[in-house]
């Protein structure tokens, strides 16, 4: 009987052993994701809508509520400017884990994962009217002179306003 009744408690110990194997992990990965949600990418619709010489509430209307990454102001040509960097969402990619239990074997587990591209609209100062935007790639390789020309200073002051974040 006494017997019986230690096997009855360590199930229980086990039991609530097992729950908590789950439950922590769980628990953790759900506190990650959710320091996630309130990023917002900038979609490619939202792009479109960015025009040269618009100024910075349409742009800011046509981003919506994407998530501002940087802004920064910098010289180039004599001129100033003011850049605000965002994240592109130019598309996914699936992935694989596998989720392998003892008895029924291992399954594989998709899911999509983001791909990202730095975007950057560029507003020449003090106008406050948009001079370029796009990827910051992509300007660097611009074939309008102008745009190419202050991409260098650009990416500069970008990693120095990194740095003090």
């Amino acid at each position: 009987m006494a017997t019986g009744t230690v096997v009855a408690v360590n199930g229980r110990i086990e039991m609530n052993s097992m729950r908590l194997k789950f439950w922590i992990p769980a628990l953790l990965l759900s506190l990650m994701l959710g320091g996630c949600a309130g990023f917002i990418p900038l979609q490619r619709p939202q792009t479109a809508q960015i025009t040269r010489g618009a100024d910075q509430i349409q742009v800011d209307n046509a981003v919506g509520k994407a998530t501002l990454l940087a802004s920064h102001t910098f010289s180039a040509n004599g001129k100033q400017f003011l850049a605000k960097h965002y994240d592109l969402l130019t598309g996914t990619r699936q992935d694989m884990n596998m989720r392998c239990h003892r008895r029924r074997g291992c399954t594989p587990v998709f899911y999509d994962v983001p791909i990202m591209d730095a975007y950057v609209v560029v507003f020449e100062q003090p106008s406050d009217k948009v001079f370029a935007w796009g990827m910051v790639e992509e300007l660097s390789r611009s074939p309008d002179d102008a745009v190419s020309s202050i991409m260098p200073a650009l990416k500069a002051s970008y990693e120095a306003a990194r740095r003090k974040q």
